[in-house]
């Protein structure tokens, strides 16, 4: 049983160490390839940067409180741990597990808005109705990436697998590694960001009295602005 616990410890640190380098390398090539497209890598620290600044609010209790304020204050919160997790994942190459959390997003900013109008109870144990996020236009997204996280269609193991031409055999890759689908999960990361930082600055004004939005606001029309000139976020 020792000898048999030592070659899978040795294993699991070789595993380690290879699933590390390769990371690296994916955040390398991601980094060499996100700047080929103009303004998308500042775009990336300005998104991530605004949410932080806003999140600031968060050490400060709010001037009101009860069930529907508490949940979303939560959901806030988790959607901003869940934002950074996405980033790394994506750099590093992890495109089923990052897909699988954008689609979490989705869900928590589509019950945020849900709760804008609705309390609480009337949404225990519902799910939240993603097709009526962004004007209806999330459907389709929302149906790749729920069949992405429940590996509903073998199309979902071409994210991690290298296949030869007429050849059943797969070559499944167990360490992350940089491809053309890291970008484009980025772009619906992104996507649904913007939604929810717009939604955050008014949440956050509603419930911290001493929350002044002026420069946040600011810095998010500035944020439209560049979104709206970097056509690869921009072509649906």
């Amino acid at each position: 049983m020792l000898t048999i616990t030592e070659k899978y410890f040795k294993e699991i640190e070789l595993f380690g160490s290879n699933s590390l380098k390769a990371r690296e390398a994916s955040l390398k090539r991601y980094k060499i390839e996100e700047s080929k497209i103009s303004k998308l890598p500042e775009f990336r620290i300005m998104l991530d940067g605004l949410i932080l600044n806003i999140s600031h609010n968060f050490h400060t209790p709010p001037s009101q409180i009860d069930d529907n304020i508490s949940y979303r204050i939560g959901l806030c919160a988790s959607y901003l741990r869940t934002h950074f997790i996405i980033n790394d994942l994506i750099l590093s190459g992890d495109i089923i597990e990052s897909t699988t959390l954008v689609r979490k997003q989705l869900e928590a900013f589509t019950r945020l808005i849900e709760l804008e109008k609705k309390e609480v109870s009337k949404l225990h144990k519902k799910t939240p109705n993603v097709n009526n996020t962004f004007n209806g236009v999330t459907k389709d997204l929302y149906s790749k990436l729920s069949e992405i996280a429940h590996s509903g269609s073998d199309d979902v193991v071409d994210l991690i697998s290298n296949f030869e031409e007429n050849n059943n055999r797969t070559e499944a890759n167990i360490y992350p590694l940089y491809s053309q689908n890291s970008l484009e999960c980025y772009k619906f990361h992104c996507y649904i960001a913007m939604g929810f930082v717009s939604y955050f600055i008014k949440f956050a004004k509603t419930i911290y009295k001493d929350y002044d939005d002026l420069e946040d606001i600011e810095m998010f029309l500035i944020l439209s602005e560049v979104h709206g000139e970097i056509d690869f976020l921009n072509n649906k």
